[in-house]
């Protein structure tokens, strides 16, 4: 395998990673809504073509891994972003 291969290989291991690293965080209500848009965006970018369906796909890709793990790179940078209740698991209710 060439360089830049090898490259493109750890690039997507370590963004596979930090997509799936963490501890759920995400309700399953969320999980679901987000498993369902994503195989949506990624069928309409495949069907699509070009560089927006490409950019639709990636974003599916990613909406779906979301709801398959339940963890949400976004809410774990908010979460240690150092307010003092912090997001934690986010529940499906509301209190």
């Amino acid at each position: 395998m060439s360089d830049i291969a090898h490259q493109a290989q750890d690039v997507a291991a370590d963004l596979w990673e930090g997509m799936t690293s963490g501890p759920p965080n995400v309700g399953d209500v969320e999980r679901i809504a987000s498993t369902v848009m994503g195989l949506g965006l990624l069928a309409w970018g495949l069907r699509q073509g070009g560089t927006s369906g490409m950019l639709a796909g990636l974003a599916g890709v990613m909406l779906t891994t979301r709801g398959a793990t339940g963890y949400c790179p976004a809410y774990a940078a908010m979460d240690s972003a150092g307010d003092d209740e912090g997001m934690g698991h986010r529940p499906d209710t509301l209190h």
